[in-house]
Formats: C-alpha cells, structure tokens, sequence
C-alpha cells in the first residue's frame, strides 16, 4: 500500500471516531454508535477489558447500559455520566494524537 493511501485512510479513520465521538457527547448517537465506538477503539489497539473498565469504574455494565442511561433524565440516571464522558474523552484524544503522529511520519517519508 502506497503512502498516500495510508494516509487518506489514517485521515478518514481519525473524521470517524471523531464524529461518533461527537455524536455521543452530544447525546446524539444511535445505540450503534456506542458499539462502533468501541470497535474504533479496539481498532487501535485498546483492549476489551479496558472499555470494560471504563464504563463500569462510572457505574454502567456496559456501553449499552451508558446509551440506555443517557436516554432517561438527569435524576432518574445510573452511573455517572459526565465522568464516563470525560474518559471517553481522554481515551478519544490518545487515540487522533497517536494516528496524527502517524500522519506526520508519513509526511516525513512522502
């Protein structure tokens, strides 16, 4: 695979998870969203169990439990959204600096 092809599918993975990502911060997300978020994570190499763990260390079962939780008011929640929120956060950040030091790279070399 040529370079610019690795880029254009580095770049076009990075609009993705930011968008779901999006999505979900804004509540705006379908069920599937929750899910392929995390395939977007287990795509770049976080493990299972640590998804696990983030959503259970806020309270939730799992990301269907976070979406299900999110769908009722504010008094009536489970978990606590806002931290689970933070750390989907802090998880998507990692993931878009790793692949743009990727891209970067990739530039060097173009």
């Amino acid at each position: 695979m040529d370079i610019n092809a690795k880029q254009e599918i580095l770049a076009e993975y990075m609009n993705d998870v930011s968008t779901v990502f999006e999505r979900i911060v804004s509540n705006q997300a379908h069920k599937s969203d929750y899910k392929l978020l995390e395939e977007y994570y287990r795509l770049a190499g976080i493990s299972q169990q640590y998804i696990d763990n983030l959503y259970s260390s806020c309270g939730f079962d799992n990301s269907l439990d976070f979406f299900q939780q999110r769908l009722k008011p504010s008094n009536k929640q489970t978990g606590n959204v806002r931290q689970a929120i933070s750390k989907l956060k802090g998880t998507t950040e990692a993931i878009l600096e790793a692949i743009q030091y990727k891209l970067v790279r990739l530039n060097n070399f173009s």
